[in-house]
């Protein structure tokens, strides 16, 4: 890339601002078409165009959080996902403000933020306020939080209930409730939210009886957060099978690992051979141990021994006949296997079915269960082989004592 000095990039961007309709055009001719976004959307932050998008991951951090509201690509870069806090959370208030927190990788400092936007919101609209509690909300539905960043959350808990307006309240209530649902450990400042909640200080009902017809009445916004916050999460997806298989893993949020294994086969196409070798083995213990999801379960295991066949074969194999392996486990190997003689390549399937046979005439023992399963897989890959234009006979003519 060129780099032009800045009179004439800004001389490019002046044109540009008088004719928008030929701002594809400029930007093909200049030499320096990093330096010209930038500058461009350094003075004109709302003014995105679709040209840009092709040079996000080149441009400055300052214009990946402008480009973020059309591309919706997180970055992996802590002032980038400040950026994106301070413009859409802090000054824009938008709704974009939720993916980020979302899609988080930094989440103590998001915490710092969206506390003290909340810690400062009774100082604001109603209506600004209630953004900023639902951007506390998904920060601790997407998210862990620490002992340490949980201060400044019931600080701002606690100047929503001593307000004294209604609205404010309640959004203090919602927030303390979703506090004490996330949080997983006992610490002092969650009982005095609780008690906060349990208790609430008669001046407050007092000062504006009229607006307190039902004391007990202080989540009606409540439904409205969750539901803001639920619509999102739906639209989450793992971007990496790296974490995806996080996910799963940690065992936390249900919605996600669905997510997870839902995206999964896709995930594992995308992934690039490195992460294949280096993390299949892993992917496979992860998927296989999890207790749920049994819908997507053969599906995404089946994905993943499709791409990593020859890493994986051998010991799911070996792990099908131990004897330390749990049925349960074997089980989904041998579903697995089942599925990839039946629909998985010529080669791989020819090579389960042939190992399969073997390994089976010299088992003792195997439960019925589970040998009707690999039964099933032989005479299937009976079926393809004979099928096949590699055997011209297409007799395949085998002798199988069944179990």
């Amino acid at each position: 890339m060129i780099y032009i000095p800045y009179k004439m990039l800004r001389d490019e961007v002046l044109k540009a601002e008088d004719q928008p309709w030929i701002v594809n055009q400029i930007l093909h001719n200049c030499s320096d078409a990093i330096g010209f976004i930038d500058l461009y959307l350094k003075r004109n932050p709302e003014c995105v165009q679709e040209c840009f998008l092709k040079y996000y991951s080149k441009v400055s951090v300052d214009s990946q959080a402008i480009l973020y509201e059309k591309c919706r690509v997180s970055v992996d870069n802590e002032e980038f996902e400040k950026r994106c806090m301070q413009m859409y959370c802090i000054e824009r208030q938008s709704d974009v403000c939720l993916d980020v927190i979302r899609c988080s990788r930094s989440p103590r400092m998001m915490f710092k933020i969206v506390g003290k936007c909340f810690l400062e919101g009774i100082n604001r609209l109603p209506d600004q306020d209630l953004f900023f509690t639902r951007c506390v909300v998904m920060a601790l539905r997407s998210h862990t939080i620490e002992a340490d960043d949980m201060s400044l959350l019931i600080k701002g808990v606690n100047k929503h209930f001593i307000d004294g307006r209604r609205k404010y309240y309640e959004h203090g209530a919602i927030v303390a409730s979703v506090l004490m649902d996330s949080a997983d450990f006992k610490i002092a400042a969650m009982e005095e939210a609780q008690k906060m909640l349990d208790d609430l200080p008669e001046h407050i009902l007092c000062k504006y009886k009229c607006d307190f017809m039902n004391p007990n009445d202080v989540f009606c916004n409540y439904t409205r957060v969750e539901n803001d916050v639920n619509e999102i999460r739906l639209l989450w997806k793992p971007r990496y099978l790296q974490d995806a298989i996080r996910i799963i893993s940690e065992e936390k949020y249900r919605d996600k690992i669905e997510a997870s294994f839902r995206c999964f086969r896709d995930l594992v196409q995308s992934a690039t051979e490195r992460v294949i070798q280096n993390r299949c083995k892993e992917a496979l213990d992860v998927l296989i141990c999890y207790d749920g999801c049994e819908e997507y379960k053969i599906d995404a295991i089946s994905s993943l021994f499709e791409r990593s066949f020859d890493y994986l074969v051998q010991d799911g194999l070996n792990s099908l006949f131990e004897a330390k392996t749990c049925l349960r486990h074997k089980l989904l190997l041998a579903f697995t296997f089942k599925r990839l003689v039946e629909t998985g390549t010529y080669v791989n399937a020819k090579y389960l079915h042939e190992n399969i046979k073997f390994m089976l005439s010299r088992a003792d023992n195997v439960p019925n269960v589970l040998a009707n399963v690999m039964w099933d897989a032989v005479f299937q890959g009976m079926r393809r082989i004979g099928k096949s234009p590699e055997n011209h006979n297409g007799s395949a003519r085998m002798c199988l004592n069944p179990i």
